[in-house]
């Protein structure tokens, strides 16, 4: 009897250090931010029923729980929750009522609170409070951004009140953490007004002024500043620095209001047919530029993974690539040359992952396109030579069984 109760595991019996692994584990926002496949949208999974245990379990993981820095955003405009729902925008709760603040327990300990008034809606009817992180308060800066870039003017009828203060006493958060809360909030332009409060320094808020004085680039500044990031890559491509050349592509990427999230991609503007007025791109269409880059930036990421021997995101980027021929009109301004590239560097890819039949496939089209190719004639050559080897042997083993 004793032996089968002294086996029992008790949760409090482990080290502190433990324990608050196992809480950071279960609290934290740094390790439950989740990505549902289905909605294609990020969400948090909290375990906050740890903190129903006991007395002892409830103050030790609150400890830990107010590690994260949580931003609580409210808004009056009806339109808020459709807006983040388009653009999936993470939450870790939500409430809707007549009152400005979160209260319930635990989360009414915030590090910044942000409220959002659009063309002076200061109805008492509804108020919807969410709450977010740190993390995601550049994510909720975009959406706002890219939101009056898809319908201008609506930052003009937006004011912003941003209030930072350190949750647990009142006194000033570290300059450092008031810039990681504050600073994202510098991309958005031409608002109403932007009002601070709290705790903050000076010099903190005077940065974000100035950021959002800065007018937004036009799209011949921003592709000529993709074009600028794309040969930084090229050249650390060259140098042999890999994971650098990927780092500037995907900042190239962003440059065109496209960003690149692992293997996520979120296109923030799209279908523009404007003709560009200056520039390297003078005369152009925004478009057709823009997917002409696209490509090169696809192919060449596809080209510093397999430098890397990385085949698995070689094949993934090389399916992006030739599925971008596939999808976009602009493939028309491609020259063949760019288009056997992208063919090309997916049956290496493939080759890589032993899928000579598919690498076979790629390149018959690759040379189709530049029927005077010697490297891909004498690549094809190889590898239906290697093929047929294969088909030759299995159907050796099959006759003799």
């Amino acid at each position: 009897m004793s032996s089968s109760v002294s086996n029992k595991f008790r949760f409090l019996d482990l080290p502190a250090e433990l324990r608050n692994e196992v809480y950071r584990n279960l609290l934290s926002t740094k390790y439950n931010k989740r990505f549902d496949e289905v909605t294609c949208a990020f969400f948090y999974d909290l375990q906050l029923s740890i903190l129903r245990t006991n007395r002892q379990i409830h103050t030790e993981a609150l400890e830990v729980f107010h590690d994260n820095q949580f931003v609580r955003i409210t808004c009056s405009w009806l339109a808020f929750e459709d807006l983040l729902a388009e653009a999936k925008f993470p939450l870790i709760g939500a409430k809707y009522g007549k009152a400005r603040n979160f209260t319930e327990h635990p989360f009414k300990q915030h590090h910044m609170a942000v409220i959002l008034d659009y063309m002076e809606d200061k109805y008492e009817e509804l108020f919807i409070t969410a709450i977010t992180c740190q993390e995601d308060v550049g994510e909720f800066c975009k959406m706002l951004y890219y939101f009056d870039c898809s319908s201008p003017g609506f930052n003009q009828h937006l004011f912003i009140t941003l209030a930072v203060q350190d949750p647990h006493q009142p006194r000033a958060l570290s300059p450092e953490m008031q810039r990681s809360l504050l600073t994202p909030f510098g991309m958005l332009k031409d608002l109403e007004g932007a009002q601070f409060s709290g705790y903050i320094t000076p010099s903190v808020a005077l940065e974000v002024q100035e950021a959002m004085a800065i007018p937004a680039p036009t799209p011949e500044q921003s592709l000529e500043h993709a074009t600028v990031l794309k040969d930084a890559g090229n050249a650390a491509l060259q140098a042999g620095n890999y994971p650098l050349s990927i780092s500037k592509y995907h900042q190239a990427y962003e440059a065109m209001h496209i960003t690149v999230d692992g293997r996520r991609m979120i296109i923030r503007l799209e279908g523009f047919s404007t003709t560009l007025q200056g520039g390297m791109y003078d005369g152009q269409r925004l478009d057709h530029v823009r997917h002409v880059l696209c490509a090169r930036l696809n192919a060449n990421i596809v080209l510093a993974y397999l430098k890397m021997a990385d085949y698995h995101n070689a094949y993934f980027w090389g399916c992006r690539g030739v599925q971008g021929l596939k999808n976009q009109n602009g493939s028309s301004v491609l020259s063949g040359a760019e288009k056997a590239r992208l063919y090309y560097r997916r049956a290496l890819a493939s080759k890589g992952l032993r899928k000579h039949g598919s690498a076979v496939e790629d390149l018959e089209e690759a040379l189709e396109l530049v029927p005077g190719d010697a490297t891909i004639r004498t690549e094809l050559k190889v590898l239906k030579k290697l093929v047929e080897g294969t088909r030759q042997k299995r159907l050796k083993a099959a006759l003799s069984s």
